[in-house]
This record gives structure tokens, sequence and C-alpha cells, in this order.
């Protein structure tokens, strides 16, 4: 029988080279080509409860929130982690890794806070619970810790609702436009429409901690989603579209398509 489950965490828009990029807790082997389309795998801290129960055929559903600067972002469905198999860390001897299975993929970003409040779980003598303990909590105070689902059918057809929307693109320059791509994309959110950006749409250790990363499995990935875009939004900063930058790239492609729209700041 196939469980779900539901696991959260934290994501942060860094505007400064992060100090923990060294953190032996990051030390995962993962090919610098690996991640783009899909998730390889999801880790835990967690050595007890829930952590323990997941087994190969379930279903890991994450759920993160991006905070900034500036604000932060509604809680969205992060990724779906079809777990193909599951083993101690050897790292440390702490926590859980659950390989992927080719079945599971990221989510744009795009909000699921009304979805949550309706979410229950199961406790460990069977009893049903809302997912949420106190709506008016930050979402990490109900998930401190990887729970237990009573149904994953309201998170499909959530996922069937953003893959039949089209998607948009924020394209922007890192150097002097972070802050505008933010703003953006805090809009179409409220729009209601699932849109890709670096900040949230690439493998998760470019997004945060600026890792290296194949150039060209980027540059592949990164023109692919722009064919497959309805609308790219270019923030135009002073600095937008600069000789030499990627985003120049990006504006050109677009603009080739017919699919641009300008952002001015």
């Amino acid at each position: 029988m196939q469980n779900h489950f539901i696991h959260y965490h934290q994501r942060r828009i860094r505007v400064k080279f992060p100090q923990d990029i060294n953190d032996p807790w990051f030390a995962e082997v993962q090919a610098n080509d690996e991640g783009f389309s899909a998730p390889r795998f999801h880790v835990t801290r967690s050595e007890s409860g829930v952590a323990m129960e997941v087994k190969s055929g379930d279903t890991i559903w994450l759920v993160s929130q991006l905070y900034s600067p500036w604000g932060k972002l509604p809680p969205a469905l992060d990724a779906r982690i079809d777990v193909a198999d599951c083993e101690a860390r050897n790292h440390e001897g702490k926590g859980f890794r659950y390989r992927a299975a080719a079945t599971s993929h990221w989510f744009p970003l795009s909000d699921c806070s009304k979805l949550l409040l309706d979410l229950r779980t199961i406790s460990k003598d069977g009893k049903l619970n809302p997912l949420l303990k106190d709506p008016t909590q930050p979402i990490g105070y109900s998930l401190q810790s990887m729970r237990k689902l009573s149904s994953g059918e309201a998170l499909y057809l959530l996922e069937k609702q953003l893959m039949s929307k089209d998607m948009h693109f924020i394209s922007y320059r890192i150097k002097d436009g972070t802050q505008g791509a933010f703003e953006k994309a805090k809009s179409l959110i409220y729009e209601g429409i699932p849109f890709f950006w670096d900040r949230w749409s690439l493998p998760r250790r470019l997004a945060e901690r600026r890792e290296i990363v194949s150039d060209e499995r980027l540059d592949s990935h990164i023109k692919e989603t722009i064919r497959n875009s309805a609308l790219i939004w270019g923030i135009e900063t002073s600095q937008y579209a600069a000789n030499g930058s990627y985003s120049l790239i990006e504006r050109c492609l677009a603009m080739e398509l017919g699919k641009y729209h300008p952002v001015e700041q």
C-alpha cells in the first residue's frame, strides 16, 4: 500500500555568498549536471518517528516557503518525491536519504496555502488531525518534522491544475534585479500564475548555495524552459541584458520567440 508523507523546509533568497556552503550537511554526492528536471533524492535529519516509516513506493510531498530580505512568499508545493528506496545517511549517521524515482519532479512556484488547510495527517494511533495545528502560525510550527498524510488525492489534484496552466518565466540580472524579480514573483503568485524563477526553479544547490553546476546543462535547461514558457518577464534594471550577461541571452531568445515583456524598474 502506498503511503503519502509531507515535509517542509524553509528556503531563502541570499544576496551574499552563503557562509554555510562547506557545511558537511550538504556533502551529498551529486553530479554537476543532475537535479535540473527532477529531484534525485531527499534527506532528513530525523532518526525516528514518521521518517522511519517511509519505504519504496511511497511518496513524499515537499512543501517550502521562500524568504527574502524584502518579505516572504506563501507556502508552495516544491516537489513530489516518489521514493525508489531509502537508507540511513552515512554522514554522521544522522537521518535518512530517500532516493527519488524517475517519476519525481519539481513544481513551478505557486501558492498552496489554501490546500494545506484541508490536509489531514494520521497519528500513531490512527487518529486524523489537521495538518496545520494553528493556521495563524508559520507553517514550520506545524511541520517541524515529516508527517504522514491520510491521502495524497488533494495534492495530485493540485499538481494536475498546476501542470495544466501556462507557465511564465522571470528573467533578471542578479547584480541589480533580484528585488525586482522578487516583486514580480509575488505579483504572479497572487494572480495564480505558475512560473519559473531561478531562485526557486533550478537545482537547490545552485538556487540557494550558488554551487558550481554544469554550464552546458544549465544553458540547455534555461533555453528549453524559455521555449516552453508562455511569456517571459524581463526585469529591466540598468544592468539587465548587458553585453556578456546571461540575461542578454534570455532576452534575445525570448524576443526571437515573440514572448518577451519588459518590466520597467
